[in-house]
């Protein structure tokens, strides 16, 4: 537990991983074109909006696990993590299938698409669902090893993951295809 080594890992991840979202964008829009890149943000956009949905239980975590560790009782901590896990896989679950269901609608009513076919946005939309299930444990674990004390640890996979995402993202459509489908399949 020492507060410099975790102060600068989580800066230095944050910094990196605005330097690499930053720099990705260009490319982003050279393979993908504006209106593809335009389902890009509603992805971030809709990924923000369901953190919303996690209602406290992260940070709940991550105060009960650093409370559990502290009082030396480690197995009380692999228990809270391992309910919440059961919670957060079963949303995760359930935001997939109503971003599924959903996403014909989205494609026709909501996102007002000019280049791009309707069945290929809402194949996106549907994408999109399985990126944010994917993602959507994440929050819990991040919190986790936050209450562990382990912040270099998380930063670092935060950083490696980021660049994995994006630059990986970046070789996708460069090099194996150029579509928003793609794109999203990467993500997942």
């Amino acid at each position: 537990m020492r507060p410099g080594r975790n102060l600068f890992a989580g800066l230095a991840n944050s910094i990196w991983t605005a330097l690499i979202n930053l720099a990705v964008v260009p490319l982003y829009l050279k393979y993908l074109g504006v209106e593809a890149y335009g389902l890009i943000g509603f992805f971030v956009t809709l990924q923000a909006v369901m953190q919303l949905l996690d209602l406290g239980l992260a940070p709940t975590a991550n105060r009960e696990i650093a409370r559990s560790l502290a009082q030396g009782n480690a197995g009380e901590a692999r228990q809270l993590l391992h309910s919440l896990a059961v919670v957060y896989w079963g949303a995760a679950g359930l935001i997939a299938v109503a971003i599924f269901l959903l996403a014909p609608f989205v494609a026709g009513y909501w996102l007002d698409s000019k280049s791009l076919a309707e069945g290929d946005v809402s194949r996106a939309v549907a994408l999109i669902g399985l990126v944010i299930a994917c993602r959507w444990p994440i929050v819990l674990y991040q919190g986790a090893l936050a209450g562990a004390q382990r912040l270099t640890i998380l930063s670092a996979i935060n950083s490696a993951m980021v660049t994995l995402g994006s630059v990986g993202a970046v070789a996708i459509l460069a090099f194996v295809s150029a579509t928003v489908d793609a794109f999203f399949i990467w993500q997942a």
